[in-house]
């Protein structure tokens, strides 16, 4: 088999290509050159659909951290079944300070329950995003009898089609709320994704973000993208 060369470099490292996800594994992996000063290794693949259930397994090495990066089609979301919860309700943030004050929150309950399989760029990204990133998010807060629970948000990014697209930054839920509670919760953070962002919308989802491959699969987003950092 003729080895796979980058099929463009930047400062982040090299970009591969394949034709098919399902070629992505450790023997390929392993056949790829990736300077030990580049902090990341990428593959790009064709557009994949996303199945409740199950996440993709790349059999990478435990010593490094892969990343999944999915879009949505035009500005197309599907919306989950209906689901209430007479002790869940949402709004936008109210200002930059209650949005910061939520997502410390969000990361504090983020890193405590994820840590240990973390790569370093979350750690690394956590507060510059305070400074670069927060004042741009579009945000909505979760509330659980008044009490924030948790949050979603997004912010204008531009991709490498030079095209704009909405990132999702975060779509987490602290821990604590029932099945229902997280449904209602879900239903209405897709509800408000639909009807605000008027781009397609785009997400990096950890492996082990199961939840959220659900949620995010039944969106109708499709994967794209491998990204792998070394821990």
């Amino acid at each position: 088999m003729e080895k796979l060369k980058p099929y463009r470099v930047t400062k982040a490292g090299p970009v591969y290509r394949v034709n098919d996800i399902k070629k992505i594994n450790r023997k390929l992996f392993e056949s790829l050159e990736w300077p030990k000063d580049a902090p990341w290794l990428t593959i790009d693949f064709p557009p994949t659909a996303m199945t409740k259930g199950r996440i993709p397994k790349f059999g990478l090495p435990a010593a490094y951290n892969p990343i999944v990066n999915c879009y949505s089609v035009g500005k197309r979301i599907k919306l989950p079944a209906a689901a209430e919860a007479k002790s869940v309700s949402v709004r936008p943030a109210a200002s930059i300070a209650e949005n910061l004050r939520v997502y410390r929150a969000a990361c504090g309950h983020y890193l405590k329950a994820w840590g240990k399989k973390l790569g370093p760029a979350f750690r690394r990204n956590a507060e510059s995003y305070v400074d670069k990133y927060l004042p741009d998010n579009k945000a909505l807060i979760v509330f659980k009898n008044g009490v924030p629970c948790g949050l979603y948000s997004y912010l204008p990014y531009k991709s490498d089609s030079k095209n704009i697209c909405n990132h999702v930054t975060w779509h987490n839920l602290f821990p604590g709320l029932s099945l229902a509670e997280k449904s209602a919760a879900k239903y209405q953070a897709a509800v408000w994704l639909k009807k605000t962002s008027k781009r397609p919308i785009s997400v990096s989802l950890d492996t082990f973000e199961k939840e959220y491959f659900d949620f995010f699969a039944g969106l109708g987003l499709r994967m794209f993208r491998l990204l792998v950092e070394r821990r």
